[in-house]
């Protein structure tokens, strides 16, 4: 699958083993952190 994008095409390739690959151009825009304790509490508030 092909994901046209305003920086570029982006290929989406999903593996039956449940990995994602996603091939294309890269810029990095943002750099952050994901808490597991933040994570954990969105599954609890499902």
């Amino acid at each position: 699958m092909v994901v046209h994008l305003p920086g570029g095409d982006l290929e989406v390739d999903w593996q039956e083993d449940g990995y994602v690959y996603l091939t294309g151009p890269v810029v990095e825009i943002y750099q952050g952190m994901v808490l597991e304790e933040w994570l954990l509490q969105q599954y609890e508030e499902d």
